[in-house]
């Protein structure tokens, strides 16, 4: 197991915390083009890019009206 990955991504997630804690607006990225990413930032090519953050102020902080079912259709205990 890659180690190193696990903690790339526990300290990302607190990073995203934190970051929405400051009224920021974060995104995780896993699924981009490293090459295309690596040509515009100046990365060396012998450099891995594991994954993107981007991470700015919401034009609006109005959260979605949320439908969700009752916990009566979405629970069982057996």
């Amino acid at each position: 197991m890659q180690y190193a990955l696990v903690d790339i991504g526990i300290a990302c997630e607190h990073l995203i915390l934190q970051a929405q804690e400051e009224g920021l607006g974060a995104c995780w990225l896993g699924w981009f083009d490293e090459k295309a990413v690596k040509r515009v930032l100046g990365i060396p090519k012998a450099q891995k890019v594991d994954i993107m953050l981007s991470l700015g102020y919401p034009e609006a902080q109005v959260a979605r009206d949320k439908k969700r079912k009752p916990m009566d259709e979405i629970r069982r205990f057996s």
